[in-house]
């Protein structure tokens, strides 16, 4: 969240630990991979607007949403 986003992305996974996320255009190329600690924002602010695909990972468990860049 936010979404749709303008700068910043908050991840949140029900209180699991995110340790990576990536982010991928609709094409499934993979433009951006970010590793996180606990509370971490992922910048968006080089992403021209659009859609894209977030998958975030926490070891075991794996969540993919989509996202619009204002």
């Amino acid at each position: 969240y936010p979404n749709p986003a303008n700068d910043i992305l908050k991840v949140n996974m029900e209180g699991l630990l995110i340790i990576e996320a990536e982010i991928y255009n609709i094409h499934g190329s993979l433009i951006k991979r970010q590793s996180l600690n606990s509370g971490e924002m992922i910048t968006i602010v080089d992403l021209k607007p659009g859609v894209y695909l977030l998958k975030a990972k926490n070891g075991n468990e794996t969540l993919t949403t989509k996202f619009i860049k204002k």
